[in-house]
Parts: C-alpha cells; structure tokens; sequence
C-alpha cells in the first residue's frame, strides 16, 4: 500500500491486502553449488522463490500482524516500507511482476537442469 495517487482518483489497494500476506528478502541468484544448496534448502521449508527484474528473492507467507478486517490497522503509522511500495511490482496489478516463481526444490533443480546456461540469470535482470 502506498501513499501514490493513484489515476481517476481510484484506490488500486482498496479491498486488496496481497502485499500483507508475505514478505520477502533478496538472496543471492543460485549460480553456484552453495547459493543453490541454499535456495533448495528454503523451498524444502515451504517457502518460495520468486526472480523479478531486480533479482532473486525469498518468499516468506505470513499475514502482517496489523491486518484487521481485511485491511491494514495502522494505515496512518505504517512502516516505511509499506508507504513506499510501487503497486507496478504488485502482482494483482501487473501479471509480468515475476519472471519466475519457484514452490518446490524439484522445481528449481529441474529448471536448471533444463537451462544449464541460465544458472541461473534472469534475461530481464537489470
């Protein structure tokens, strides 16, 4: 959520609360042996992996604990973070968020197995 003004003087968020649900931490693109042990490792967990144009990052789901009734309970005193999230990297509002999306170790082991020359680098990576 964010303080942009959004065109038409509609809400974009309103009703939306999918960047609350999550958080996430950049991790280091898994070109070599130990950055991919690890990246397997966190899958095993449950956790997701997702690459954008910015990198790779660590996908961890759990509900921001000010979520009330679906929307955010300290909209006014909240996290500097949340006030400078661009709904262009939001998945509700650009289905291009992601390059890619990793949900299981076997999933990442194959895609690398399938691309061995990608190890693993996003083409739209800046």
């Amino acid at each position: 959520m964010n303080d942009k003004k959004p065109q038409g003087g509609e809400n974009p968020c309103q009703g939306c609360v999918m960047c609350c649900q999550y958080i996430s931490v950049e991790i280091p693109r898994p070109d070599n042996a130990e950055d991919l042990d690890i990246a397997i490792w966190y899958l095993c967990h449950g956790h997701k992996i997702f690459v954008d144009a910015d990198g790779w990052y660590l996908q961890v789901d759990r509900d921001c604990l000010n979520l009330k009734d679906g929307a955010c309970d300290i909209y006014q005193t909240r996290p500097q973070v949340c006030r400078d999230y661009d709904i262009s990297d939001c998945e509700k509002h650009n289905p291009n968020a992601y390059w890619r999306i990793f949900t299981a170790a076997k999933e990442l082991a194959d895609f690398i197995k399938d691309n061995p020359d990608c190890v693993v680098k996003n083409p739209n990576e800046k």
